[in-house]
């Protein structure tokens, strides 16, 4: 059994490792994509580096409380410390693996008791409240950015109509299986109401991160909430698509579509995209990596990586 548990954590490790290198060699064609835009150039606009930082610094922050929705919502069993591990190493995963292929690594950095049934529903659940928020602001967007486009408009509309039919019909057949049909009453409790108050408020935190960057790029602060609504409609369709690590080119195409209907022109609008992708990777990559080498590396230890057994923090990794 030992040996089988490390030869799919080499496996896991692998994957990570391929995923690196696809990401960059992605990275590469990418930036030779952006016609028009030399990524140098950014080092020579007025772009205030330190307002970027703390659009990162919120954008990491974002994720934290998005992990909430366990140990304050539908799993009250589940540290905080593992939940924010689930949450990072499996969005940080999803920048570095195509086809958001880090899913997967999200389930198996899970508390090993979690049965394979009880990780697949809560990945799922929380999910789906995802989509919902996300469509959610993304129509709010058209009337905050006064968006002009009927393609871009009715675009969002049969998103949203469509995920609300696709979840309305989930509803009715798993109310129509008996066996099932205990398990998703269940869910209609305080619980779950408070996950869906830390999935909301972690997408408005990272829609305050969007904020920020653009205020670092030049733009002033009331102006960047429009556009901030107007990229935030744009990269969060396209987020939904499984595609290249990270979004790469397809999230700089959709904040382009997103600004155009703002009257904002391609290469600024390519400029802001990249600005906005680098934000995120250097807000979630970094502590994914620092999370998934503390899976491995407290999985099979009784005390926690980051406090001592005797330590009076010790219950932030197993408890509220």
């Amino acid at each position: 059994m030992v040996v089988k548990s490390r030869k799919k954590d080499n496996i896991k490790r692998l994957k990570i490792i391929g995923g690196v290198i696809i990401t960059a060699v992605a990275f590469y064609f990418f930036m030779a994509a952006l016609s028009g835009l030399n990524p140098s150039d950014l080092s020579t606009e007025r772009i205030n580096w330190w307002l970027v930082c703390a659009s990162a610094i919120i954008f990491g922050f974002a994720t934290f409380v998005r992990a909430l929705v366990y140990p304050y919502g539908i799993d009250k069993d589940m540290s905080i410390i593992d939940a924010w591990q689930i949450v990072a190493v499996g969005n940080a995963a999803n920048m570095v693996l195509p086809f958001r292929a880090g899913e997967g690594i999200r389930l198996a950095v899970f508390p090993k008791r979690y049965s394979a049934a009880k990780r697949a529903k809560l990945a799922f659940i929380p999910g789906m409240a995802d989509i919902g928020v996300i469509l959610l602001l993304s129509v709010l967007a058209v009337y905050i950015a006064d968006f002009k486009n009927p393609t871009f408009v009715s675009t969002l509309k049969i998103a949203v109509y469509g995920f609300l039919t696709l979840c309305a019909l989930l509803f009715i057949i798993f109310l129509a299986i008996p066996k099932t049909r205990v398990e998703v009453i269940s869910y209609f409790n305080k619980d779950t109401l408070n996950m869906l108050k830390w999935v909301f408020l972690s997408w408005i935190i990272m829609l305050l991160s969007i904020w920020v960057g653009f205020i670092a790029i030049g733009y002033g602060p009331l102006h960047s909430i429009q556009l901030s609504f107007g990229a935030f409609a744009g990269m969060n369709i396209a987020c939904l698509i499984p595609s290249s690590p990270g979004n790469l080119g397809v999230f700089e195409w959709s904040v382009i579509v997103g600004l155009a209907e703002l009257g904002i022109a391609t290469i600024p609008a390519k400029a802001a995209g990249l600005v906005l992708h680098i934000i995120q990777y250097v807000g979630i990559v970094p502590l994914g990596i620092i999370l998934y080498i503390r899976f491995f590396i407290h999985r099979n230890r009784t005390e926690s990586l980051l406090f001592s057994r005797n330590s009076s923090w010790r219950a932030f990794g197993y408890k509220k």
